[in-house]
């Protein structure tokens, strides 16, 4: 590895790497706020201006920007997964509340998504792939994680890399429901 760079090759240690994360997360929310249209093709725009913002504001490498995007949307999608599996009562008692108490980052955004896209989000949660696996090394919102080898479940109570299993080391998972 060259010098600044962290294990999964960014110049950004893991920590920065969750911080952009969550900015890309926000900078999305701005510019999908802003614009008047709200489809899946909007989101998809807000999604890459937020993400050459960073890149020109010197935030963030090209090749970082691409990955977090990727995360991003992996992650939309399976929140809008799982939204769409509650029931109407659910999602306004439980979910719109522990949401609207995140003010920046991921969780602003999925919330503005779930409230005042409700059709955008819905078809972002047919584009869902349920069983999208993710990877040691990469980033994470909030949630819990399960190990496709050993089925031990990690909790992330924010924004975070993830790190190889803690009970077996290996370093696939899929989003537990």
């Amino acid at each position: 590895m060259s010098g600044g760079e962290s294990k999964t090759g960014d110049a950004h240690g893991d920590g920065k790497l969750a911080e952009l994360y969550e900015k890309l997360s926000d900078k999305t929310k701005e510019f999908y706020a802003e614009s008047s249209e709200k489809s899946l093709a909007a989101l998809e725009t807000a999604l890459e201006k937020a993400r050459v913002g960073l890149e020109k504001a010197g935030e963030l490498s090209r090749q970082e920007g691409q990955k977090l995007k990727l995360f991003v949307r992996r992650d939309l999608e399976q929140a809008a997964a799982k939204m769409k599996g509650l029931g109407a009562q659910t999602r306004d008692q439980v979910v719109e509340p522990a949401i609207n108490k995140a003010e920046e980052g991921f969780f602003s955004l999925t919330h503005h998504l779930a409230h005042n896209a409700s059709e955008a989000f819905a078809r972002l949660a047919d584009w869902a792939d349920t069983s999208s696996v993710y990877h040691t090394g990469q980033v994470t919102s909030a949630g819990t994680l399960r190990c496709l080898s050993c089925g031990k479940e990690m909790q992330f109570k924010k924004t975070a890399n993830i790190p190889p299993c803690p009970s077996c080391h290996k370093t696939d998972f899929e989003r537990a429901h």
